[in-house]
């Protein structure tokens, strides 16, 4: 079995194809990458069709034509991102196989989750801010409220009937919280 070094630092390999497309999107150059003949994977941890799905498809597209290599977006959703993440962890470590992610991955799971099956500061290196996500609050058209404020009132006047959603338990989305 390999030395855990020789693992972190063929991951850290890995995840420099990341950063290669942050540099590419920011406009910067694309460092020197190893380049291999087999297939590269970009793993995307939400299902195909959505727009972490499309944002990882058009970084690939721009990868593909830097590198001049093939390389394929392999979908992985479920557990709030804890499955592409698994998965990175098992990949074999030779540089081909890297993760497209939010901070709930490597901050707010390790948090809420007692039994991960994967450690977020030693099996996971992020190395660059591709985007920043922006959340909104909306609420039915149909609802009295049209500002934060009247909705908040409105809360705590009867809390039976405030409700909201979230993408799930350990997203980023409950990083904050109405008060």
């Amino acid at each position: 079995m390999p030395h855990t070094t020789d693992i972190n630092l063929k991951r850290r390999i890995a995840t420099g194809h990341i950063a290669a497309a942050g540099a590419m999107l920011l406009g910067g150059g694309l460092p020197a990458l190893a380049q291999t003949d087999g297939l590269a994977k970009f793993v995307v941890p939400f299902p195909a069709g959505g727009a972490a799905d499309t944002m990882g498809r058009i970084l690939v597209e721009r990868l593909k034509e830097e590198l001049k290599q093939n390389i394929v977006v392999e979908n992985r959703a479920g557990a709030s991102t804890r499955v592409a993440a698994e998965h990175l962890k098992n990949a074999p470590p030779d540089g081909n196989t890297v993760l497209m992610t939010l901070l709930d991955t490597t901050v707010i799971a390790p948090l809420v989750y007692a039994n991960l099956r994967y450690d977020a500061k030693k099996d996971l290196m992020p190395i660059t801010e591709i985007c920043t996500v922006i959340y909104a609050l909306a609420v039915n058209a149909d609802q009295p409220y049209k500002t934060v404020a009247e909705y908040l009132a409105a809360a705590k006047a009867d809390k039976n009937k405030a409700s909201m959603g979230t993408t799930g338990l350990g997203s980023s989305l409950l990083s904050w919280r109405l008060t």
